[in-house]
């Protein structure tokens, strides 16, 4: 007849099946060492939710932010960044394993029998600090979201400005070119009169120096545009030979001072980056608060089972306890007490330095309206002037050198308003951003993780 197995070998056997059936598995995952693919447009269009982009009409500013939050390659690698904070909750909120101890002692003694012990042992300190450790996880990760939806405003805010500079720097280029075809005629004049010996260099240097000089703008121009549509590519994740059907910009909306002397009140509320600040500063509580925790003596308990040479079986009960004589957690203490005060330190800095360049845009803001009216006041009669000398010429009453002048006066008036429109955008742009305006878009992240703090 079979002998029943020993409590001893029924622990261990019932202990290691218990273990391998809840072990994870490994799996290896390469890195893939080619780089990745650019997207095309229909694979562009497909990665957001369905009905709220249209390509048929042209892509408009909406159209081309929504697309880049769900296609910018950043914005994948802090969705990533978040999933790990929701893995660290995860563990966070796990049971410490107990500890299982087993011996056995074999006696040089023919009349005695072997001796066994076997022990279960638990650490308690996590039902004191397990509370403040799964909070500041928890805190971690609403602070990981709020990130990632600040980096989503900023990937909207960069594309919308990169959108708005591409568009515009078309309209420049056209009129720069306007402008080097009248002094490439200028010039192309000149030399036939210098050629002819009715033309002096003093005449003639002018009008090269002067088509040479647009000819270095245009190439300047065509740079910057060039740049403009690389980085406009990098933010959608899409290849640079990729060409997008943008639509007309609509009318731009600046933010009236009274609005934004409004929304500062409640900034802290609203913007993502300084409620993330926020969620920081309290899982940093929740870890300094389990840093005081751990101060406390460490409380392990534990059971034990045994039988000795004699054949007497016992059971038994044991308590462990830390003694905070030395070390007693000061360290930790000190580094997530001054941790904290970093932490607080940096919220107002951000709270300040958000509120002054608030007020450095909307000051800039007022300078750019003043400039526009001024400029809208004075293009129309410009024109005016253009229409009348291109009579006064047509009858001999003025020069080709002073119709050229008027020309490119008004062209070159006309490029400044541009430029002054594209500074606006970005002034406006900027302030929707400082002051948690969400641009009207699909965000990947949910607007609600802003109600979490």
């Amino acid at each position: 007849m079979k002998q029943p197995l020993s409590p001893f070998r029924t622990l261990f056997f019932c202990t290691l099946i218990f273990t391998i059936s809840g072990c994870a598995t490994y799996q290896a995952k390469p890195l893939n060492l080619s780089p990745k693919q650019p997207l095309n447009i229909n694979e562009l269009v497909s990665l957001a939710p369905a009905g709220a982009v249209s390509i048929d009409d042209g892509l408009n500013l909406t159209e081309i932010a929504t697309l880049a939050i769900y296609a910018n390659p950043i914005l994948e690698i802090k969705r990533a960044q978040l999933k790990v904070s929701q893995a660290q909750v995860f563990s966070a909120g796990l049971l410490p394993d107990p500890q299982l101890s087993m011996s056995l002692d074999k006696p040089n003694s023919s009349t005695a029998v072997n001796a066994w012990s076997a022990g279960l042992n638990f650490d308690t300190t996590w039902l004191f600090t397990r509370t403040s450790a799964l909070d500041a996880e928890k805190y971690f990760m609403t602070q990981n979201k709020l990130n990632l939806l600040w980096a989503e405003w900023q990937v909207v805010q960069r594309v919308q400005t990169l959108t708005i500079q591409y568009k515009l720097e078309l309209q420049q280029l056209a009129l720069l070119n306007k402008i080097h075809d009248l002094y490439q005629v200028r010039f192309n004049q000149s030399q036939h009169e210098l050629a002819a010996g009715n033309l002096t260099l003093e005449t003639y240097g002018p009008d090269l120096t002067a088509l040479l000089d647009i000819n270095v703008q245009l190439s300047q121009l065509a740079q910057k545009h060039s740049q403009t549509h690389h980085d406009f590519c990098l933010e959608m994740g899409i290849d640079s030979s990729t060409t997008l059907n943008i639509s007309d910009l609509p009318s731009l909306k600046v933010v009236p001072k009274n609005v934004a002397d409004s929304l500062l009140t409640n900034l802290a509320g609203n913007r993502p980056d300084l409620l993330a600040l926020s969620a920081g500063y309290q899982a940093q509580e929740s870890r300094y608060h389990q840093a005081i925790l751990k101060q406390f003596p460490a409380l392990t308990a534990g059971i034990t089972h045994a039988k000795d040479t004699g054949g007497l079986v016992t059971n038994g009960i044991g308590v462990g306890l830390s003694l905070p004589l030395f070390n007693a957690n000061k360290g930790n203490i000190a580094i997530e007490e001054a941790t904290r005060e970093q932490l607080r330190m940096e919220f107002n800095e951000r709270m300040t330095q958000s509120r002054n360049q608030v007020e450095q845009l909307l000051a800039l803001q007022s300078l750019l309206a003043e400039e526009q009216q001024y400029l809208d006041q004075h293009i129309p009669p410009l024109q005016d002037m253009v229409t009348q000398a291109q009579k006064a010429l047509k009858n001999g009453e003025i020069s080709s050198l002073t119709m050229l002048t008027i020309e490119t006066s008004l062209l070159n008036k006309q490029l400044e308003q541009l430029r002054l429109k594209q500074s606006i955008w970005n002034t406006s742009i900027s302030l929707n951003a400082l002051l948690a305006i969400p641009a009207e878009v699909t965000y990947s992240t949910p607007q609600k993780s802003m109600e979490s703090i």
